[in-house]
């Protein structure tokens, strides 16, 4: 798997624990960095009227690549802080 397939993987499957349309990305973060989040609310979500949520940006670090039990520990770290916030 290249890395644009593990990064669409990665998107099919967090959407759902999420509740929003995720977009993953992966990128050189820095030696202590797993991960950065960006959520962008839709106007929808201020009014609770209950259309779509807007995007979950994800920038996973590269090195996540190497290792895929570092990289699904990550994931639920993710999922963790966004169903907590």
């Amino acid at each position: 798997m290249n890395e644009d397939m593990i990064g669409r993987t990665i998107e099919v499957l967090l959407s759902p624990l999420v509740d929003r349309p995720v977009d993953t990305t992966f990128t050189k973060l820095g030696k202590d960095r797993n991960y950065s989040v960006a959520i962008q609310t839709s106007l929808y979500e201020f009014d609770k009227q209950g259309g779509p949520k807007g995007p979950l940006y994800l920038n996973l670090n590269k090195d996540l690549l190497r290792d895929v039990d570092d990289l699904v520990q990550t994931l639920r770290e993710i999922v963790e802080k966004v169903k907590r916030d």
